[in-house]
């Protein structure tokens, strides 16, 4: 193991506990500075495309190094068991004006 895959790997670890707690408190603009604009996520409704993903779980990740960041690029999610809906996770609607 070189220098450059310890950095790595290290940066890759830091940029998860940031994405983790981002969940935790809904923080979606965190999340999105997290995360390319296309990223994939499959949470357990199928393959999505974009940050207007919102769910936890157990979770497979691909890294992309884009500007000398870490960010992720690919999300899946093992479901084990589900209880209630999964629509408490997508994002808030905004009430009309």
């Amino acid at each position: 193991m070189d220098l450059d895959q310890l950095l790595a790997e290290r940066e890759i670890y830091r940029q998860l506990v940031r994405f983790a707690r981002a969940m935790d408190e809904r923080d979606w603009s965190a999340i999105e500075a997290l995360t390319t604009p296309d990223i994939e996520a499959d949470v357990g409704l199928g393959l999505e495309t974009g940050r207007d993903i919102r769910t936890l779980g157990l979770y497979r990740d691909a890294w992309q190094k884009v500007d000398g960041r870490w960010l992720i690029c690919r999300r899946i999610k093992q479901n084990r068991d589900t209880i209630g809906s999964m629509d408490v996770f997508r994002p808030e609607k905004t009430p009309p004006a």
